[in-house]
């Protein structure tokens, strides 16, 4: 029986799932196409969130600009937006920041999948 202290994130299953997957490839010997995929999600993934970054960026200059010019119509956006940066921003941060490796349950140090790239 699992106890509360034990419990892994939906981050960690899904890492620990992938760790699977490459260890069964690797033993039934597929080819290194299949296994560059992993390589193509992860810079896929990579270019999507600078994308989604540099709108957002754009986004929130293209309400300070409208701020400048009619405060009264888009004072209630503008301040709506400065929250969710606000409470967003360090969020981000903590998860760019974040170790590639943690220690399991057991004192063993578990990499994460992007650290074999």
């Amino acid at each position: 029986m699992a106890s509360q202290q034990n419990r892994t994130s939906p981050r960690q299953k899904m890492i620990n799932l992938m760790y699977v997957v490459l260890m069964a490839m690797l033993a039934l010997n597929v080819s290194s196409d299949v296994l560059n995929g992993f390589s193509l999600v992860e810079n896929s993934l990579l270019r999507t969130t600078a994308n989604a970054t540099a709108s957002n960026e754009a986004l929130y200059q293209h309400l300070e600009e409208q701020m400048e010019v009619n405060p009264a119509k888009v004072k209630e956006w503008y301040t709506k937006a400065q929250y969710v940066k606000q409470i967003s921003v360090p969020k981000l941060i903590w998860t760019r920041s974040a170790p590639l490796s943690r220690q399991d349950s057991h004192g063993f140090l578990v990499d994460d999948f992007c650290a074999l790239a």
